[in-house]
């Protein structure tokens, strides 16, 4: 072999070693710092101001933990770019970067703001994000992202303990909450700066946490401050009241809603009297629901119909399982307000325990009977299936369960009413302007149920909406769409748009059953939903 020719081999192979060496982001690699729920979880994204860590490899060249404030730019010479935007850094190594997401960051409608890591090697294939205006996590005082929360009991001296099992919350008391990612506030402090005591950085608009299980949290009323944790880079703190009636227990969920994000659950330990908790004796439930949805939208799928069963049969601590308050019986004030919690990065055990029952078999529509096994996924058993066309109309449908180890056989029916028939006018296109009332109108509503309207205008930092409720038999219900700009929409037009309209009965209507171990009873109810896409919102 010739020198040229060695050359050539030893040029190529060093080429490729210097090419391995450069930093790789992981698919979905950038998640909430506290969180780490990342882009396969409900609502991912990342706010401006808040924590995020990078995963990939070749990252850095050794670990290095900044060791001042402001935090640097760059440590053992690695960088992180968002769109171009420097990050300051709280740690590299090799495999993961924690990092502060740049305040003046634009938000991102999707996953479109670029993330790049650069080294000495070379740079990164950028990773794209989605940003939002609040991307919530709250801290654990492990480092899994789910677990024992990142909580301090407050005493009546002002004094601070960590919030454990051995060292609950009393009901009256007062907590600090730490977390990231929490929306704007007053007075923010330049990008890598500690949050300053004096003025403290407000938030606007208090977060404001919920304690109880998935389906059946409450918020809580009395926060005394909300923003950003003095002396500390992106972090955020909310102090609040422990309700006096809230659930007692050693992990109680605990997550806080900043629109339009929900933080995953973490746990508080809350006792009366505090020390050591308590968890009450499990009780258990069921909820199934027939759901018809319609959607209407621009091409290629302008018209589309599902026809849907859905069943949990789960278990918590008695004094977590309290049936939520009904929806009203009569017309709100229009707009009634954001009433919708979006889904949130989940946590194992975090929810009720889900129950075998066996095999269900649904029956009272053309192409029935089905059977519908139960279906393990991700630690949880659900119930699922996807029904003929047609199968949800006015008529009686019915479920019965073969029973299982912790939950008897049972039979219950559900009485349906016909669907309405919506007569406004609501095509791909349709403008819905801000300076004046909005009007829907339908036809054929049941007395037994309800009708909802609730308008949602995506816009960069999220989806605001805002929504109505009247009883079916009005035929009508209208939206004051008049400010400037609405409290609950986005400040300038929207051309993305939509409407959900859903029907359910009223809530002396809906259908109970009970089953063998089944002690909080179950309900059987139904859905007709209709879904309008590809509307505008417009502002004179």
């Amino acid at each position: 072999m010739s020198r040229t020719s060695q050359s050539a081999i030893l040029c190529l192979l060093f080429g490729l070693a210097a090419q391995a060496q450069r930093p790789v982001i992981n698919p979905q690699g950038v998640v909430n710092g506290a969180s780490f729920a990342g882009a396969d979880q409900p609502g991912w994204a990342v706010a401006p101001g808040s924590i995020a860590s990078l995963f990939g490899r070749n990252l850095a060249p050794a670990p290095r933990q900044a060791e001042a404030l402001p935090l640097p730019l760059s440590l053992a010479g690695t960088s992180v770019t968002l769109l171009g935007v420097p990050a300051p850094l709280f740690y590299v190594s090799p495999t993961q970067i924690n990092f502060q997401v740049p305040r003046t960051l634009p938000a991102a409608p999707g996953p479109g703001v670029p993330v790049v890591v650069t080294t000495a090697a070379g740079t990164s294939e950028p990773v794209l994000i989605s940003v939002k205006s609040s991307a919530v996590g709250i801290f654990t005082q492990g480092s899994r992202g789910c677990g024992q929360g990142a909580i301090q009991n407050i005493a009546t001296d002002g004094s601070r303990t960590l919030n454990t099992p051995a060292n609950s919350a009393s009901p009256g008391s007062f907590v600090s909450v730490y977390g990231t990612g929490m929306g704007m506030v007053y007075s923010p402090p330049a990008d890598g700066h500690p949050a300053p005591r004096y003025p403290l950085a407000f938030s606007i608009g208090a977060p404001p946490p919920r304690l109880g299980l998935e389906g059946f949290a409450k918020f809580v009323q009395h926060v005394t401050y909300g923003g950003l944790a003095p002396d500390l880079v992106g972090v955020w703190q909310v102090d609040f009241q422990i309700p006096e009636d809230a659930p007692e227990g050693c992990a109680v969920p605990l997550t806080i809603f900043s629109t339009p994000s929900l933080s995953q659950p973490v746990m508080i330990s809350i006792r009366r009297g505090g020390g050591q908790c308590q968890d009450a004796p499990p009780a258990s439930f069921a909820s199934l629901r027939w759901r018809k949805t319609v959607t209407t939208g621009p091409e290629p799928a302008a018209l589309f119909t599902e026809e849907t069963f859905t069943a949990t049969f789960a278990s918590g601590p008695e004094n977590q399982v309290v049936p939520a308050p009904p929806l009203p019986e009569q017309r709100c004030p229009c707009p009634c307000g954001d009433g919708v919690i979006p889904a949130g990065p989940r946590c194992p055990g975090m929810v009720p325990r889900t129950l075998d029952v066996g095999t269900l078999r649904l029956e009272g529509f053309a192409g029935g009977p089905i059977s519908v096994p139960p279906a393990p996924s991700g630690g949880e058993v659900l119930y699922t299936a996807t029904l003929p066309a047609g199968s949800i109309r006015s008529g009686t449908l019915r479920v019965t369960g073969a029973g299982g180890p912790t939950i008897g056989p049972f039979d219950t029916g559900v009485s349906i009413p016909p669907p309405i028939e919506i007569t406004t006018p609501l095509p791909p296109g349709t403008l819905i302007p801000n300076n004046r009332p909005f009007r829907l109108t339908w036809k054929n509503g049941s007395a037994d149920a309800l009708v909802r309207m609730r308008i949602v205008a995506p816009w960069p930092y999220g989806e605001p909406s805002i929504d109505c409720t009247a009883l079916a038999t009005d035929g009508e219900l209208t939206l004051g769409l008049v400010g400037d700009p609405y409290p609950y929409l986005p400040p300038r037009e929207s051309d993305r748009a939509y409407i959900i309209v859903t029907v359910s009965p009223r809530a002396p209507q809906v259908r109970t059953f009970s089953a063998p171990g089944l002690t909080q009873g179950g309900t059987h109810d139904w859905s007709y939903e209709y879904r309008f896409y590809g509307l505008k919102i417009a502002y004179p």
